[in-house]
């Protein structure tokens, strides 16, 4: 007879990192018979609040979808509303925009490996990790002033210009990174222990990931590479930019996959931003945009490749300074519904390392 396991969002929010949700499972002799997720703890209707909004302030709440990829929200939904205004961002503004959502995205697969330390009992690496994520978040507030909901990306630019200073501080966390990195695959990706526990588990074909669409790193694992919005429809300095070869063998699919992944992300986040260094033209960092600027009536969709996947905006203009529409798609969506099926038939005390492999945000998902 299967007995109930019920989960309560206030318990997991506490506990997890990854927001608030609620997860009920039903275990038999061991194993999961079935699994249900609740999801809308966290919904603050952001989408609703931004039509409200002249753009400029409508684009200050895309922050707060996700406070672990602020500037790639920032950057679809900046994006959108500069098509609809025809506005054509200076070449240098792209490149820092570049610099910034990858550092961004290795902050984000840093706190990744933290949570994933913490489910796993790794409580050395998970100090280690929070070290290496500190450097970028520190970065992060030197050019902006804040670590959290950063607002670096706005209409007609970013915020403020790149220094030398900065680029050197970038430069001193990266090697520091690379230096880190063997030590994260010696400690975890590569501990016998935990691959004789991650490969096999939970593992996603490609199929799956087609029928679920899933995006990002969680379909990269099952050797979907196609989705990458960065090489198939390149925006900002990624245009001209050939990315990287992911260090990466995606031969299973499975929870093993989806953590070593982000490590090879993080290296390839590394080289992009060292190109970026190399190849940043001197110029202007923003056209300065007033508050009640009003587009021309019409649509625009832009999508942005996140830690997580892509995200698309909508975003539509009804003739006046505030947006008649704007939708945000996000990839921990997508990830969300393929959860209950994955952890059915794995061992109950593996649920909770399947569900932090597929890194959701439900932030995201509560929007």
């Amino acid at each position: 007879m299967a007995t109930k396991l019920d989960f309560s969002a206030v318990h997991l929010a506490g506990t997890q990192g990854l927001g608030a949700f609620g997860l009920e499972l039903e275990e038999d002799g061991g194993l999961v018979a079935g699994a249900r997720m609740t999801v809308g703890y966290g919904r603050r209707e952001i989408e609703r609040t931004a039509t409200r909004l002249p753009l400029a302030q409508a684009l200050n709440y895309s922050d707060r979808l996700d406070f672990l990829a602020a500037p790639a929200f920032n950057c679809a939904l900046s994006t959108a509303f500069e098509e609809l205004l025809d506005l054509e961002v200076p070449e240098r503004a792209h490149h820092i925009r570049l610099i910034l959502l990858e550092l961004n995205r290795i902050s984000s697969h840093l706190q990744f490996y933290v949570n994933l330390a913490r489910v796993v009992g790794q409580h050395p690496l998970m100090n280690h990790c929070l070290r290496e994520r500190e450097r970028f978040s520190d970065i992060l507030e030197m050019y902006c002033g804040s670590r959290l909901g950063f607002g670096a990306i706005c209409l007609g630019g970013v915020v403020g210009d790149a220094t030398d200073g900065w680029f050197f501080r970038i430069e001193k966390a990266i090697g520091a990174l690379k230096d880190f990195l063997p030590e994260l695959d010696m400690l975890l990706l590569s501990h016998p222990f935990f691959v004789e526990r991650t490969r096999g588990l939970a593992p996603i074909s490609r199929e799956m990931v087609e029928r679920w669409s899933l995006l990002g790193p969680n379909a990269r694992a099952s050797g979907v590479f196609s989705q990458d919005e960065r090489s198939a429809r390149p925006y900002c300095a990624y245009r001209g930019e050939t990315l990287p070869a992911l260090r990466f063998d995606p031969a299973f699919g499975d929870v093993h996959a989806r953590v070593s992944i982000r490590a090879a992300e993080i290296l390839q986040s590394a080289t992009l931003i060292e190109n970026a260094f190399r190849r940043i033209p001197a110029g202007n960092h923003r056209i300065r945009v007033g508050m009640e600027v009003s587009p021309a009536p019409g649509r625009a969709v832009a999508s942005v490749e996140g830690p997580r996947g892509a995200i698309t905006v909508l975003a539509e203009a009804g003739g006046g300074n505030c947006p008649a529409n704007v939708r945000f798609f996000c990839p921990s969506s997508m990830a969300v519904q393929i959860l209950p099926g994955l952890l059915r038939g794995i061992q109950v005390e593996d649920s909770f390392l399947v569900i932090h492999s597929l890194d959701i945000s439900f932030s995201e998902v509560d929007k």
